[in-house]
């Protein structure tokens, strides 16, 4: 059983439109999450929604700020998926994005 687990790697997609961030997250999962194994990397949302069901990840860590679709609007669109292929979607939001969404929840 300790040997199966040993075994189990979390599947891991990287979205940045940023190559060096990209890069950088990858070089970070190699050195320090043994449990880790990156399974895709895309340089926009929706990029990374078409890769979602061939990639199969377990964990996607994306960007807010993205050309043609962001980091949320990607987690969004996540949510259309059928449950079978549901992925858990993480993502941090800046302080910017934070008083926009404020605004527009406001707004409502």
């Amino acid at each position: 059983m300790a040997e199966e687990q040993s075994l189990l790697k979390y599947r891991v997609m990287i979205v940045d439109d940023e190559p060096m961030a990209v890069k950088a997250i990858e070089r970070i999962i190699e050195r320090n999450c043994p449990a880790f194994t990156v399974v895709g990397k895309a340089g926009n949302g929706r990029e990374a929604l078409e890769m979602l069901s061939e990639a199969k990840p377990d964990l996607v860590l994306h960007d807010i700020a993205m050309p043609l679709m962001s980091g949320l609007e990607l987690a969004k669109a996540g949510r259309t998926v059928p449950p079978e292929e549901l992925v858990p979607v993480y993502h941090r939001l800046s302080q910017a994005e934070r008083e926009r969404l404020a605004r527009e929840k406001a707004k409502a």
